[in-house]
């Protein structure tokens, strides 16, 4: 015991008056990011892909620049500016994390969109999207008048759908996505889901097979077969048990 106290009175007595000890550098400390405009046309809208999360919020920008505001997605951060301030060849600054991994960026003068207009004859419920690019967020820019937000689903890679409640599109009214990919998109093939003669008409992605309603005669032959099975397994089962009991009683 004597000596375990002596032991630590000199460990704390060679601690004294030492210099305080160092921390130890953050791993992910904060670098600068400088991104230039390379489009060739002023622009207000910024696309950053990358592998690393980071605010988006520009430390430096051109003096023509307002408060931008923000669009994040899945591994991706966009920039809109009011109004086009990034000249050609401006560049805008962003505090990133030091493991900020880059995939790509783009610059537009606006957030693009893909503008549908409703060309069918009919009030529509549902609009697909088949831009061909991997989905990774969307913001809906103009939605039809008088129609309340619309569901979003992915019926197939590289599509969008867009679901309503009720047929509230009417024949010429138009619905604008800006589709959060890696590339600007601005056109793509698109079809609309209107009622037609008080059934529905499916888009092309859509199984027709999975609305055909299952054969009743059929489903009652394979639950007598899964009995059969089962009864059988059961009587493998116990004579199985029996031979093994009667294996040790004749030990």
């Amino acid at each position: 015991m004597i000596l375990v106290v002596i032991a630590l009175t000199v460990a704390v007595l060679a601690h004294v008056g030492a210099p305080p000890v160092a921390p130890h550098p953050s791993a992910h400390a904060q670098t600068e990011f400088v991104v230039t405009n390379n489009s060739g046309s002023t622009a207000g809208f910024l696309h950053v892909q990358s592998y690393t999360s980071f605010s988006g919020v520009p430390t430096a920008q051109p003096a023509a620049c307002g408060v931008p505001t923000f669009s994040t997605g899945f591994e991706y951060r966009e920039v809109i500016w009011p109004s086009p301030c990034v000249g050609p060849g401006e560049s805008v600054t962003f505090d990133v994390p030091g493991n900020f991994v880059l995939l790509n960026y783009y610059w537009a003068p606006s957030p693009p969109v893909v503008s549908a207009v409703n060309n069918t004859q009919s009030a529509a419920f549902g609009l697909t999207i088949k831009a061909g690019w991997f989905f990774i967020g969307y913001v809906l820019v103009q939605n039809a008048p008088g129609c309340p937000n619309p569901s979003i689903d992915y019926p197939a890679s590289g599509e969008i759908g867009l679901r309503w409640p009720s047929a509230c599109v009417d024949p010429g009214e138009k619905v604008s996505v800006h589709l959060g990919t890696m590339h600007a998109v601005t056109s793509a093939p698109y079809n609309w889901n209107a009622p037609v003669g008080g059934t529905t008409t499916l888009a092309p992605d859509v199984d027709a097979s999975a609305l055909v309603q299952p054969d009743s005669a059929g489903l009652e032959r394979n639950r007598a077969l899964a009995v059969i099975a089962f009864a059988l397994v059961a009587l493998s089962l116990a004579g199985g048990l029996s031979w093994f009991a009667i294996q040790r009683r004749n030990v």
